[in-house]
């Protein structure tokens, strides 16, 4: 069954893993993406710049993840946070960033269950976040299956 859920931007830094994968499912679903990007464009992957410029994502002025954290999860309502294993890279402080700004957050949520909760609430804009592709690998292809199916209800937009 698919269906179209009303998100108006999804919002993350474009670090390879989680994060990538989310922005790319996004576009490809027809909804803008945006978001600080790391320092210098520079991911695992190093330099992005161009591809990073394209998904609509702003370079960080400072090399600063607790501060860009908290940038991208201000500019929305709710942050999801995709990983398998609470203590990996980043998972921690992507909640904590979420929290103190007073942004509600899902951690590894069912696509139904983060659907559900999206419309309940009003929700227009999501920050989906998580491990790099380094960190866990498998991650990227992960998370664009579950944004795709978050946003359309099926498996590919496109």
């Amino acid at each position: 069954m698919s269906w179209k859920l009303d998100v108006e931007v999804i919002v993350n830094g474009g670090q390879t893993g989680v994060e990538r994968g989310a922005l790319e499912a996004a576009r490809v679903c027809g909804v803008r993406t945006a978001g600080w990007a790391p320092f210098g464009w520079r991911t695992t992957a190093g330099n992005e710049q161009e591809a990073l410029s394209g998904l609509g994502l702003i370079d960080m002025e400072v090399n600063n993840r607790s501060l860009r954290l908290q940038r991208n999860a201000t500019s929305v309502g709710l942050t999801i946070v995709l990983a398998e294993h609470f203590e990996q890279s980043g998972v921690r402080e992507a909640l904590r960033a979420a929290a103190q700004v007073g942004r509600f957050t899902l951690y590894n949520p069912t696509v139904g269950a983060a659907k559900d909760f999206i419309e309940a609430m009003g929700i227009g804009g999501v920050h989906i976040t998580g491990p790099s592709e380094l960190t866990q690998p498998g991650a990227q292809e992960a998370a664009y299956l579950f944004t795709c199916y978050l946003l359309r209800g099926e498996a590919y937009c496109g």
